[in-house]
């Protein structure tokens, strides 16, 4: 059993193996992991829908944030799912119509459980502390971006996800024209044996958005080590060793079109594991 919540409106942006994996692994669409069947009608969110999965340990959202269009997504009740329906149509150099996604942690005071969120940025720092695996199947249609977003905070407070903080972005691919926030501010970095191209928007240290754009697109990351990246933006004084990591999401974040996307698995580990163990909650509304 699965349970859904209808929390009402809160902002976006602007199975696994509970071993950890150090050095991370680039697949595409083309693993096995990546074809799942979906049962339709076992989970279908729209709008401002969350649904608990795997005992509460991921939550599944919708979140359309900045659009009132027609926008489902639908999972089969594990840590996957697809955008069904989107008649998203916004314009491709503002804010994205929605951002459908899975997540561990808390996401606008609305936090999963035992997944040891929030915690201090200083303790993820160690190679292979914290690590998480995506795998997507994308469309070359629409405009969309599949993507990590993941928030510090100044403090423990979960009430909210802001850029009083730092937005981090890992974008794993994109098509339609569209681009993170800001400008590119150093090129060809690499973190963790990936290259990356690293966009920041924001007052200049101490919050905002940083974006990590990987400079050869990828449909899926296996193993990917969040520290490194954590490391990198305290490097750069986008944050500080002393705030606090809310909580890891990955989706689409969609302005146009987008039926068709999904993610096929998904996962954020630690030295408990990666918080999975069968499908079952409680229901809520």
């Amino acid at each position: 059993m699965v349970g859904t919540i209808s929390p009402g409106a809160h902002s976006g942006r602007p199975g696994s193996d509970s071993s950890i994996v150090n050095s991370p692994k680039m697949v595409n669409s083309s693993s096995p992991r990546a074809s799942i069947p979906f049962l339709a009608g076992a989970v279908t969110d729209s709008r401002y829908d969350v649904t608990q999965l795997l005992n509460d340990a991921y939550h599944l959202q919708a979140n359309e944030w900045d659009s009132s269009s027609p926008f489902t997504i639908v999972s089969n009740g594990n840590t996957e799912f697809r955008v069904a329906v989107s008649a998203i149509d916004n314009a491709t150099n503002g804010a994205p119509g929605a951002y459908p996604s899975l997540y561990r942690g808390c996401h606008w005071g609305y936090c999963t459980s035992r997944s040891g969120l929030p915690l201090k940025a200083s303790r993820i720092l160690r190679p292979g502390t914290l690590t998480t695996t995506d795998y997507t199947t994308v469309v070359r249609s629409g405009a969309w971006d599949d993507a990590y977003d993941i928030w510090f905070n100044r403090d423990r407070a979960t009430s909210s996800n802001s850029t009083s903080g730092l937005e981090m972005m890992i974008w794993l691919d994109h098509f339609g024209g569209i681009q993170p926030a800001g400008r590119v501010v150093a090129s060809n970095v690499d973190i963790g044996g990936n290259s990356y191209d690293v966009w920041y928007g924001g007052p200049g240290r101490d919050g905002g958005t940083v974006s990590y754009v990987l400079t050869h697109s990828v449909t899926s990351v296996s193993d990917l080590d969040l520290g490194r990246l954590t490391a990198y933006a305290i490097s750069r004084r986008y944050m500080r060793r002393s705030w606090w990591l809310l909580d890891v999401e990955a989706g689409f974040e969609t302005w146009i079109g987008g039926a068709g996307l999904s993610v096929d698995s998904f996962d954020v580990c630690d030295s408990a594991g990666c918080g999975i163990s069968s499908n079952s909650g409680t229901t809520r509304s």
